[in-house]
């Protein structure tokens, strides 16, 4: 089996954002990027991938953003560009694809930002990454295990399957979130569970 790549992103959002259309200006900016490999027998985590990055169009960060990711505008400032963490992203990942968490009902999955800081910094689309949405895989295992668990992020499934505290490794972290989700799948692998990465 190839490698594993569980990937996460925080980008930078505004008061409201989920519920209302983007004004012109507000660009999801990606500020942290951040990835695991995971081993493919085990599903244990062999190596880890996580960086800051200066926002370009929007270089301060709102309030909003800072408050919910809990990353701040003095921990920004020596951050890296996007380009620049790109580059050592697409080293890390190789030409795996990326497996992320995104809910259909929110416009921005790491697809959709992936793209918009393509263009931000004029990379060309063709070396977007290979990344594959993991969530529906989720539900539908939800479903069928007959586990009530609602709305979940990226961040909140290990909280949710009870395999994780509360007030440990706090959502909207992106590093704290790849985790999450590693895991959520190691606990279903456990079970007995085909993997997604296994299937497809």
């Amino acid at each position: 089996m190839h490698e594993i790549i569980l990937v996460d992103t925080e980008f930078t959002v505004w008061e409201g954002y989920v519920f209302r259309e983007p004004k012109d200006w507000e660009h999801p900016e990606i500020y942290q990027l951040s990835a695991i490999k995971l081993d493919p027998n085990t599903f244990e985590e062999k190596d880890c991938f996580n960086i800051l990055i200066k926002p370009k169009l929007n270089p301060t960060i709102s309030e909003y953003t800072s408050n919910f990711t809990g990353i701040t505008n003095k921990m920004l400032e020596n951050a890296i560009t996007f380009s620049e963490a790109f580059k050592k992203f697409k080293k890390f990942c190789k030409d795996c694809i990326c497996y992320y968490f995104n809910n259909k009902d929110f416009r921005y999955g790491e697809d959709v930002v992936f793209e918009e800081n393509f263009k931000i910094h004029n990379i060309p689309k063709e070396k977007m990454p290979k990344l594959v949405n993991i969530a529906p895989w989720f539900y539908n295992i939800f479903n069928k295990s007959g586990i009530e668990i609602g709305r979940v992020s990226s961040g909140t499934i290990a909280k949710k399957l009870g395999i994780e505290k509360e007030n440990e490794n706090i959502a909207h972290s992106a590093i704290n979130d790849v985790r999450s989700m590693a895991k959520s799948l190691r606990y279903f692998a456990y079970k007995g569970f085909k993997l997604p990465f296994m299937i497809m």
